[in-house]
């Protein structure tokens, strides 16, 4: 029963790699850049996280001109979602996979919608972003699948070099906002720079493993707020 079973996996595994494009291109480019590879799979929905995207607008209703980063953004969906809580702002979408990037910006590029590669010397040179949004990106379904406690790929350090690229790209007083994630960001170096915002609906618990800072799992779920306010220098 396991040959038969494992004959049928990798017969269905051979037809999507024949007749998904997008299944080539996690394959090709999780191979290509597997030590900068965070979320190999690039499913993306539109409006995927409204009540995320509420608290950012609510947040800086007075300021409608903006800056914003979305860090993994696919083949755009999130991007064009943010447009529209955002009419106004400048909205920029990275991510490691090239054709996601070529699909996304034949969808949704235009003046205020841009997409460059997250490896890119263009993307090293930006930052002074208002809202950095970083979800479902920052995890490996391999962590949440091993069969033991220790996490089998993509370890903190990952997690924490990642999170701290990003700290640098934001600006004071601006938002952090991560979900979908093996680890927890007040883990992290920079965390301390922090505070979460003290909002309904910040806060939530999922039905995932949690891992800390040693790869070890601490809990079968993740509770955690997802939406960080970076404090000001003054503050």
């Amino acid at each position: 029963m396991r040959l038969i079973y494992r004959i049928c996996l990798g017969l269905l595994l051979s037809f999507r790699f024949l007749t998904k494009a997008g299944y080539r291109s996690e394959i090709f480019y999780g191979s290509k850049y597997a030590g900068d590879y965070h979320q190999r799979a690039s499913f993306t929905t539109m409006n995927r996280y409204p009540g995320l995207f509420s608290i950012c607008k609510d947040f800086f209703n007075d300021k409608p001109t903006l800056r914003i980063l979305s860090f993994g953004c696919s083949t755009g969906e999130e991007v064009e979602s943010l447009s529209h809580y955002f009419p106004e702002a400048e909205i920029l979408g990275t991510d490691i996979n090239k054709r996601s990037l070529r699909v996304a910006r034949s969808r949704y590029g235009n003046r205020q919608k841009h997409f460059v590669h997250s490896l890119s010397a263009e993307f090293n040179e930006t930052g002074n972003f208002d809202i950095v949004f970083c979800c479902a990106v920052l995890q490996s379904t391999a962590n949440r699948t091993t069969a033991d406690n220790q996490v089998s790929d993509w370890p903190f350090h990952q997690f924490e070099s990642a999170i701290v690229s990003l700290d640098q790209k934001l600006s004071d007083g601006g938002l952090l906002v991560i979900d979908h994630c093996d680890f927890r960001f007040t883990d992290t170096c920079v965390a301390a720079k922090y505070e979460a915002l003290p909002v309904e609906h910040n806060p939530i618990t999922r039905d995932r493993p949690t891992y800390n800072t040693l790869n070890q799992k601490i809990s079968d779920l993740s509770e955690n707020d997802r939406v960080f306010v970076k404090r000001t220098k003054q503050d």
